[in-house]
């Protein structure tokens, strides 16, 4: 019997996708609908937070570097097929505006406000975030969040 959730159009926030590449056992009961995604997008943030929390951990010497090589190549290897969206003058915008659970940290603004912007060409569009406030935030605003 196969027990996977088909998600079509999924938004992946960088607190998944870490939880995700560090093996985190919460993360794992995300997978199934991760992997059967038909399209999945995130910000370029995402990119560059993963980058630089790889780093970080080498630095923090709590993964070697060829972990962190592995790691990254794992990253960059299943982002590939993903749709990442840049930080658009749109997206710069929409950071601006109140989100309904305010305070909400800027670099949180704006994985919702790319998550919202791509609402328009993906209506069925589902966040996956770990984060509570990135969560909450999008509920709010109407998103369906993984389970």
């Amino acid at each position: 019997m196969n027990t996977k959730q088909t998600t079509s159009a999924l938004y992946v926030e960088t607190s998944f996708v870490l939880a995700w590449l560090f093996g985190e056992t919460h993360a794992h009961h995300y997978l199934p609908t991760f992997e059967s995604a038909s399209m999945v997008a995130t910000s370029v943030l995402t990119v560059m937070e993963v980058e630089r929390s790889l780093m970080r951990a080498h630095a923090q010497k709590k993964i070697k570097v060829t972990d962190r090589t592995k790691l990254l190549g794992l990253f960059r290897l299943v982002a590939s097929g993903w749709v990442i969206v840049e930080i658009s003058k749109s997206v710069r915008e929409h950071v601006g505006v109140a989100f309904p659970l305010e305070p909400v940290r800027t670099l949180d603004a704006i994985h919702l406000a790319t998550a919202t912007l791509l609402l328009a060409a993906y209506p069925d569009l589902k966040i996956l975030s770990l984060d509570r406030r990135v969560a909450e935030n999008a509920e709010a605003l109407g998103f369906d969040l993984v389970a």
